[in-house]
């Protein structure tokens, strides 16, 4: 089974659109240039930071653009996140050890959640914290600030919709957790590991230059958005050996007719688009061996565009497999399909992946 006629070409369609953004705005490059530079040149300094602290469970660690960029020779900086949504800035000392301190960010959501489950005490000692410029995170103050998070995920495991706002940022998280076991035990797909900050925990989310986060309703809602552009919610090395490839994974938290996984993944054809041409850059190399390859960016390059949604009857299964190839290039995209299993109505997880 094959897509349609009129969805290739929409397919087609988005991979010219981005080329053609990114030809017409082409200041990117340099900046993903400097990116790559900053990123190569503080892994060290990243694990030694690390050492100076540990993050608990719900936490998770991040590493972001902007945060490795203002990394300098006195400090080094992470983000911390709960399911997803950044909820303080982590400041290392490279100069003085066991010198971390925290910035407690305000999250409406999560107040708004602890307020309306009744748990307004946690919620006003959250706000005092938030008050706080800046804790020691080894002092008793940052400790009952980890405790007040850890209580919210106790609630949030007897009553899941506690916490609402951005669901697809709680499966982001949940998968990323997933995906990055080591053992096949409990995965939800073997063969595949995120990309993450070599030598660290810490998770890392792939900038764009774009806006295409409407790309299913057509190119012409594919925008060149600089550095506000979106990011690509999780980018992984697939496959074994030789046969491993850079994989592109945009997530919905529903599968509904109004937004169909064939449509869908025209976002993550538009990010693989971008990934391509940023390998084929100047300073794709480095890129390429940052996103934990060996080697030089092969001759015919190979991506995969996927869309991972929950299992619905009859949900549409024929772009799987579809391979879209770049004018006067071996290099190619591969569309595929993870459509997870659907406690609500019993559906098995069922995946294009072999």
């Amino acid at each position: 089974m094959s897509v349609a006629a009129n969805t290739r070409e929409q397919y087609k369609a988005t991979m010219q659109k981005v080329q053609e953004l990114l030809t017409q705005n082409p200041e990117w490059r340099d900046r993903y240039a400097e990116y790559i530079k900053k990123l190569s040149e503080i892994p060290k300094q990243l694990q030694a930071a690390q050492k100076q602290f540990s993050v608990p469970a719900p936490f998770q660690l991040y590493l972001s653009i902007s945060m490795a960029m203002k990394c300098n020779s006195r400090s080094t900086y992470f983000e911390l996140r709960f399911h997803g949504r950044s909820v303080a800035e982590i400041t290392v000392s490279n100069q003085e050890e066991k010198k971390v301190d925290i910035h407690v960010k305000n999250v409406p959501a999560i107040l708004k959640a602890l307020e309306s489950a009744k748990m307004g005490t946690i919620a006003d000692q959250l706000r005092e914290c938030v008050k706080q410029k800046k804790m020691d995170w080894h002092s008793e103050q940052a400790r009952q600030f980890r405790a007040l998070y850890s209580e919210l995920e106790k609630s949030m495991k007897s009553n899941p919709m506690l916490l609402p706002g951005q669901p697809e940022h709680d499966m982001e998280s949940a998968l990323l957790q997933n995906y990055a076991q080591k053992r096949s035990g409990g995965k939800e797909l073997l063969d595949i590991q995120p990309v993450t900050i070599k030598g660290t925990s810490a998770r890392f989310q792939m900038p764009t230059p774009l806006r295409a986060s409407s790309a299913k309703n057509g190119i012409e809602k594919i925008e060149y958005s600089c550095q506000y552009g979106g990011g690509i919610d999780i980018l992984a090395r697939m496959g074994r050996g030789r046969g491993t490839t850079l994989a592109v994974l945009e997530l919905k938290d529903e599968n509904k007719s109004s937004e169909p996984p064939e449509k869908a993944i025209c976002q993550a054809i538009a990010y693989a688009t971008f990934l391509r041409e940023l390998l084929r850059s100047d300073c794709g190399r480095d890129w390429w061996q940052f996103f934990g390859f060996g080697g030089s960016v092969p001759k015919a390059l190979g991506l995969k565009a996927i869309i991972v949604m929950p299992n619905e009857p009859n949900t549409s299964i024929a772009f799987g497999g579809e391979e879209l190839t770049f004018k006067d290039s071996e290099d190619k995209i591969r569309l595929e399909y993870i459509y997870r299993a659907n406690p609500k109505n019993g559906l098995p997880q069922i995946t294009s992946i072999q």
